[in-house]
């Protein structure tokens, strides 16, 4: 059995399109080249368990509210399906061995009204005049986030 069938079988999409990319770049630049796409569909990508944890970071850097698929060794015996946002995805798989083939998906961005909501927020501090460290600091603040997080995810835009 193909492992790319058997995780689109597996997770939940709201849409039917999606963008398979093989492995992702190993390079941080290119990868997020790719990543950028994300915003029109979800990304579908292998990665090997060497990689995975980089990979994750990177993402999580690029979007630190993403919501990620990760599918292992899912035509065998063993096969684990983790469906959840990047840090808590993270966090499991620092605690859980990695092996075996390895199928990702990040989700299309601003899936939620939660990410739209934060989105608008931070264009109405921009529209008046706030800095990237004022508005980071305020939504961190009012929305318990991660100061730095809101501030690496002003400062891609």
């Amino acid at each position: 059995a193909n492992a790319l069938v058997t995780f689109l079988s597996q997770v939940p999409r709201e849409s039917e399109e999606f963008t398979f990319v093989g492995f992702l770049p190993k390079t941080k630049s290119q990868m997020l080249d790719v990543l950028k796409k994300s915003q029109k569909s979800d990304i579908i990508f292998y990665e090997s368990p060497n990689r995975l944890m980089s990979t994750l970071e990177i993402i999580s850097e690029y979007n630190p509210y993403a919501k990620v698929a990760i599918g292992r060794e899912l035509t065998k015996m063993y096969e684990e399906v983790v469906i959840d946002n990047v840090k808590n995805t993270i966090k499991h798989f620092k605690e859980n061995t990695l092996k075996g083939e390895i199928v990702g998906m990040l989700y299309k961005s601003c899936e939620n009204e939660d990410d739209l909501d934060l989105e608008e927020k931070i264009n109405l501090l921009k529209s008046k005049n706030f800095k990237a460290k004022e508005i980071s600091t305020i939504l961190a603040a009012l929305y318990n986030l991660n100061k730095n997080d809101v501030y690496r995810r002003l400062i891609q835009e």
